[in-house]
């Protein structure tokens, strides 16, 4: 349901800036050491220095950026303290990008990161009536 309405939105806005929208979503996959977070980085100097709208549109966030305190692993910490910094204004904000993220599970966000998105929740409890509105 999520992607329908993000897809009708981006043609609209492409409409009118001529082009000028860019769809995307956060790219940090990496087997490097430091790769994720490098990559992370590049992405958000685009963000900041190229002249295009940004639509970034991450599906299940919450994988991208899970709480601390689990696994003992560095590089994702380092992603969801970049993703925190660039959300703190580290980079140049031209009011050029809109993040949309979805997922199951908001609480297996960082407290940090959840302060920082507004939150819209949609429930659906059968399945036949999840399936309706994804075809719709």
């Amino acid at each position: 349901m999520v992607c329908h309405y993000i897809i009708n939105y981006a043609e609209r806005v492409n409409e009118t800036t001529k082009g000028n929208l860019i769809v995307t979503k956060f790219d940090s996959d990496s087997s490097w050491k430091n790769g994720s977070v490098l990559k992370l980085k590049s992405q958000f100097d685009q963000f900041a220095n190229e002249n295009k709208l940004f639509l970034i549109f991450e599906d299940e966030v919450s994988k991208l950026l899970r709480e601390r305190g689990g696994v003992n692993d560095q590089d994702k910490e380092d992603v969801v303290l970049e993703f925190q910094s660039f959300l703190d204004g580290a980079y140049l904000n031209k009011g050029n990008y809109l993040i949309i993220a979805t997922t199951n599970k908001y609480t297996d966000l960082p407290a940090a990161i959840r302060r920082r998105f507004e939150v819209k929740s949609w429930k659906v409890q059968r399945i036949q009536t999840r399936n309706r509105i994804c075809t719709n």
